[in-house]
């Protein structure tokens, strides 16, 4: 048999597979990923010809499907209840640099969550995560990729920062309205439809990352107590008044690192791009920090 005889029939095989597995919840991703199938170039056009015939939505499951492949890891990393990815908004995320981490700068995306189910007195409390070793599943990545397809790909405006009220009551995970939250059911339906396409099965859905992130944390071998600090699970006075630092311990072991301090090193840190290239990725960052500085 020829090779392209042999490719067209593994085509074919890898498609009515793929099609047979999609009925049982089961993507290509899994077919790719975890069974490490390597399609050809000419089967994925033809399974996108398939979907195109068939209709399907494009953007389901997608950046641009609300609940993002970004909200999934921030809830994951930061312990994150359902409804505090939904309220998260711009104004609650900030930035932070961990000294004596290690070779590379270690910046902790820390999200402030002033609200929400078990915090009716309006406390502050903090979430956090640092760059993944493994860059498929880091956090911060997808974030930065979430945004870029926001405001590069779709053309959303950048918003203006001359007064908070401009951006105050922007949702980092967006619906229809940038400045109203996610609704729970749209939430639901998302994991839903991702738990099915893998044929994972799990009671908890809009949940079910705050608890995976923990257990992850202790099968890493990071300490109850660090544990329940990033979790918010520490009710007791020390917690609440008197210690208002990220819990570092368990964000260096989730992030694919040792619990010590000073081994943090990401070896595609080391390159550092050209700022002519920064300056394209999110352009309007020098606009608007020169605006501010200049009052």
């Amino acid at each position: 048999m020829s090779t392209g005889s042999q490719n067209s029939t593994t085509n074919q095989s890898l498609i009515q597979q793929s099609s047979d597995q999609q009925q049982n919840g089961i993507s290509l991703i899994h077919l790719f990923l975890v069974e490490k199938v390597k399609p050809s170039n000419r089967f994925i056009q033809e399974h996108a010809t398939l979907k195109r015939d068939q209709m399907e939505d494009r953007g389901v499951r997608s950046v641009v499907d609300g609940y993002s492949t970004t909200a999934f890891l921030l809830q994951h990393f930061g312990f994150l209840r359902g409804e505090s990815i939904r309220m998260m908004e711009f104004a609650d995320l900030q930035s932070m640099l961990l000294e004596r981490e290690g070779a590379t700068e270690c910046y902790a995306l820390v999200m402030v969550l002033l609200q929400g189910k078990t915090n009716q007195e309006g406390r502050v409390e903090f979430a956090a995560c640092i760059r993944n070793r493994n860059v498929e599943i880091c956090p911060q990545m997808t974030l930065s990729f979430y945004l870029f397809h926001r405001w590069h790909i779709q053309g959303e405006p950048f918003s203006s920062l001359n007064q908070n009220k401009d951006w105050y009551r922007l949702k980092l995970i967006k619906s229809a309205d940038l400045t109203v939250e996610l609704s729970y059911s749209q939430h639901l339906d998302a994991i839903s439809s991702a738990f099915k396409e893998i044929g994972l099965h799990s009671k908890a859905k809009t949940h079910a990352m705050r608890g995976s992130g923990a257990r992850m944390a202790e099968q890493l071998g990071t300490s109850e107590s660090f544990i329940q600090r990033l979790g918010r699970w520490n009710s007791n006075a020390l917690s609440k008044k008197y210690l208002t630092n990220v819990p570092r311990e368990v964000l260096r072991t989730l992030a694919g690192f040792t619990a010590e301090a000073g081994q943090f090193y990401l070896s595609c840190a080391a390159v550092i791009p050209p700022p002519e290239l920064c300056r394209k990725v999110f352009p309007w960052v020098d606009v608007w920090r020169q605006r501010l500085d200049n009052g």
